[in-house]
């Protein structure tokens, strides 16, 4: 397949990610909302197969949203973070735990095939469990769960909203592990 072409092949399963990964957090984005668009443009980049760092992508997600431009790319700072009833790890945690995740995606690259899916699954979660941006946390892990994946070969996966009960209880599944190694950076 023509790279350059790539992302023609992938664009409707690109448009029915950013569809589901939006449903997923709630929100109904539809083409011509910034957030639709945003999340478009960083799913074709991904799908391009250049290696992406998180903060990129996330810059790329939310920069068209009004209100959101400052906070695109840039970790969380102050105050307690919750998502549900569940507490982020502090701000001032971030940029350390994001190390260690970016050391996760760095030995990802040296990982054997036959442990691919899981292990970018995991790292997603991960990345999840630290928490680093005030907003877009969700779909900034679904793009970097499939640059993983697509770097290694896998197909293209979509979460899909319909399937997030079971979504959220493999993060939580390591969730329970991140807490066990990092107990010391909750609030």
């Amino acid at each position: 397949m023509k790279e350059e072409n790539m992302y023609l092949v992938h664009e409707g399963l690109l448009r029915r990610h950013v569809r589901e990964s939006n449903l997923i957090e709630g929100i109904v984005a539809r083409p011509g909302d910034p957030l639709h668009d945003g999340h478009l443009v960083a799913a074709r980049l991904v799908a391009e197969g250049a290696p992406v760092h998180p903060d990129k992508l996330h810059r790329l997600l939310l920069h068209r949203v009004p209100g959101w431009r400052v906070w695109s790319g840039n970790y969380r700072t102050g105050g307690i973070m919750t998502v549900g009833k569940r507490k982020m790890p502090r701000a001032e945690a971030v940029p350390e735990l994001m190390e260690s995740c970016l050391s996760l995606i760095e030995d990802y690259r040296t990982l054997k095939s036959e442990y691919a899916e899981e292990g970018a699954s995991f790292i997603h979660a991960w990345f999840l469990c630290v928490h680093p941006y005030r907003d877009g946390n969700g779909r900034t892990a679904r793009l970097m769960l499939n640059a993983l994946r697509l770097s290694k070969g896998l197909p293209w996966h979509v979460e899909s909203a319909k399937n997030k009960h079971h979504y959220y209880a493999e993060i939580r599944r390591v969730e329970d592990l991140f807490r066990e190694e990092y107990p010391d950076v909750y609030p």
